[in-house]
């Protein structure tokens, strides 16, 4: 259904997805949740977070977060006023850009995983 609407982005561990409104235009997709896309990506193999990114009508973003690895992904979806599970969690950020919120979400998630990284090695 989606094919190549669906912008994938992969990263040491780190796996982002990303749907406009345009691209859900074209999929012919009209439902505002990510449930089925979100839990399919847990099953890429060597990913510790997964993030997608579905931008909504009015400059709103719902980011979700998924995680394969322990790190408490409620914890960076608290940050932007989200919340959920350790494993799972979201977040709607209001009045921005699909372009601006992944470059913040992104930053944050980055620098969770390196720290749960450094605090969980060997």
């Amino acid at each position: 259904m989606w094919s190549s609407d669906l912008a994938l982005q992969r990263e040491d561990g780190l796996l982002w997805p990303r749907l406009s409104l345009e691209a859900k235009k074209r999929a012919g997709y009209a439902g505002p949740g990510d449930a089925d896309v979100t839990n399919l990506l847990r099953t890429v193999r060597d990913i510790k977070v997964a993030v997608i990114f579905i931008e909504r009508p009015k400059r709103d973003i719902k980011v979700s977060w998924r995680s394969m690895d322990g790190l408490d992904v409620s914890t960076i979806a608290a940050s932007f006023s989200g919340g959920g599970h350790a494993a799972a969690a979201g977040a709607t950020i209001e009045n921005s850009t699909l372009a601006a919120v992944e470059e913040l979400v992104l930053d944050r998630t980055r620098s969770a995983l390196q720290e749960h990284r450094n605090n969980h090695s060997a």
